[in-house]
């Protein structure tokens, strides 16, 4: 299920975010491996780290959302 947030204010995303404490340089490379993966791997790591952050489990062929529901109409 997803849900639909509208920001700012930012403040509405907190219950949303885990509460993680790190450094900036810790998640910059979290960031690069994760981008890395996907460069090398595509679809199949996006998938992976969907399943391993978010816990869900899409298939490729749902990620697309058609354009007449993402324009309002």
């Amino acid at each position: 299920m997803l849900t639909l947030l509208q920001a700012p204010p930012f403040e509405a995303l907190v219950p949303h975010l885990s509460p993680r404490h790190v450094t900036d340089s810790e998640l910059s490379k979290s960031v690069g491996a994760i981008v890395n993966d996907v460069r090398i791997r595509g679809d199949a790591a996006v998938r992976d780290h969907t399943r391993r952050v978010d816990g869900i489990d899409l298939a490729p062929d749902t990620w697309e959302i058609p354009r007449g529901e993402w324009q309002g109409g």
